[in-house]
C-alpha cells in the first residue's frame, strides 16, 4: 500500500447530537512501472432514515433458536444443544 485517504461527512441528528452521514476511502498501490493504481475505494453512506442512537426494545435483542440448534458460548468457552 501506498496511500490510503479517507473522508468524512457528518449530519446533525438533533439539538448537539451530530453523527456520520458518509464514509469515503481509497487506498492506493504501485504497479512494476512505479505509476499509482486505485486498489480500493469504499463509500458508506447513512440514508435519510438512518437513526442515531434509536431506542431498542426486548424483542429485538430476542433470538429464538429452534430445538437442537448447537452453541458454543467463547465469553464463557463452553458449547450446549437448546433443548
Amino acid at each position: 500500500m501506498l496511500l490510503s485517504h479517507g473522508e468524512l461527512d457528518l449530519r446533525k441528528y438533533g439539538d448537539n447530537l451530530w453523527g456520520l452521514s458518509e464514509v469515503r476511502h481509497e487506498q492506493y498501490g504501485l504497479d512494476d512501472a512505479g505509476e499509482r493504481y486505485l486498489n480500493i475505494r469504499q463509500i458508506f453512506t447513512f440514508g435519510k432514515d438512518y437513526r442515531l442512537n434509536p431506542p431498542v426494545t426486548e424483542d429485538m435483542l430476542t433470538v429464538d433458536l429452534p430445538s437442537g440448534t448447537e452453541v458454543f458460548d467463547e465469553r464463557i468457552d463452553a458449547g450446549y444443544v437448546v433443548p
